[in-house]
């Protein structure tokens, strides 16, 4: 009798020290879950660029543009519109004017897991100093773009009289166009963004 209380005894303690080290390691998991969620959070709230990447189809007979937009914020943000954008999409470079004009224009359709915006931007930053093929055509019906900031400021004195301080450009870093004219950065980064851009795309 005492061998078989000592045999239960055993077996509680051993169910007490499973459950421990299976809370332990819940607690564990939950302190990275968070720890990584913050380092994201704390990645994006630095981020200089507004808005991080674009998926636009073009309608250059309509000039017309609709698609979707991420933000440093971690949104995902619809955007239908038309006008002079589409001149600008044609340009190596977007003036920050145009790019806050565009997001103006954008409407919120849901927040997307900040973690994941992260790792994207990350991505991107490798792409802005990457040689990869970067093709445009104004025949493209769609866009997949991410933007690399230019700190440097057109004033008034080095555009000419009667040019206004825009603030800094954007370049625009093509990730892939699709349409008329087929365009793909072929890069590890760039494959790996339109991924997931797609991905959203077909959720949105």
């Amino acid at each position: 009798m005492q061998t078989l209380k000592t045999m239960f005894l055993g077996l509680f303690l051993l169910g007490l020290l499973f459950t421990a080290c299976e809370q332990e390691a819940i607690v564990t998991e939950e302190v990275v879950e968070a720890t990584e969620l913050e380092m994201a959070q704390e990645y994006l709230s630095n981020e200089r660029n507004l808005i991080l990447f674009t998926a636009l189809q073009v309608d250059y007979d309509n000039y017309k543009v609709t698609g979707f937009l991420v933000d440093k914020f971690g949104s995902l943000r619809t955007v239908e519109t038309t006008g002079g954008i589409i001149k600008e999409l044609g340009n190596t470079y977007i003036s920050d004017l145009v790019m806050r004009d565009l997001y103006s224009r954008s409407v919120l359709t849901k927040e997307l897991p900040v973690i994941d915006v992260s790792n994207a931007a990350k991505l991107a930053k490798r792409l802005a100093k990457e040689k990869a093929k970067e093709d445009k055509s104004l025949n493209t019906t769609t866009l997949y773009l991410s933007f690399a900031r230019n700190n440097a400021y057109q004033t008034q004195a080095s555009c000419g009289p009667g040019q206004f301080d825009n603030g800094p450009t954007h370049r625009q870093l093509m990730i892939a166009a699709e349409g008329r004219f087929e365009g793909l950065n072929s890069s590890d980064a760039a494959v790996e963004i339109l991924s997931w851009l797609q991905e959203l795309e077909q959720a949105n």
